[in-house]
């Protein structure tokens, strides 16, 4: 038996080699966002956290004073009070005694399917889900127990 022909050239090696690189590179494109979904995916997880903090800054407004602020800068806020893109403010509605609005212009639709940053949310507050362009999340303060 001759066993030159069983053991494969270096040509042969280097080649499979290199098909096995470019089907890793391709699989990995394919799992891994590209930057600009990256990027709408981090600029929207920061206005949801923007109007998650606004919206307890407006709670504990109205737990101390029994009143709705007239605006988003009468409230105290550890996080931003306008889009962190387009330098906007957010969007903000009274509408009832214990019910308000806070609106915000999102680069993704999260309404359809469960991304990634998505689930990050579950247990968190309940503004996650959003279609793209202008949307906003209703709020209602509950009536205080006897």
């Amino acid at each position: 038996m001759n066993t030159s022909t069983l053991i494969p050239s270096d040509r042969t090696l280097a080649l499979l080699a290199i098909v096995m690189a470019m089907a890793a590179t391709i699989a990995g494109l394919a799992v891994v966002d590209p930057p600009s979904k990256t990027r709408a995916i981090r600029i929207d997880s920061s206005r949801l956290s923007d109007l998650y903090a606004l919206a307890s800054a407006v709670k504990r407004y109205h737990a101390e004073k029994s009143t709705l602020p007239d605006a988003l800068s009468d409230v105290e806020s550890r996080r931003g009070r306008v889009d962190p893109q387009s330098g906007a403010p957010y969007g903000y509605r009274i509408l009832g005694p214990r019910r308000f609005k806070l609106c915000a212009t999102f680069d993704l639709d999260t309404t359809k399917q469960e991304d990634r940053w998505i689930r990050r949310w579950r247990g968190g507050p309940a503004i996650r889900r959003h279609p793209k362009g202008h949307h906003c999340f209703e709020h209602r303060i509950p009536r205080a127990k006897d």
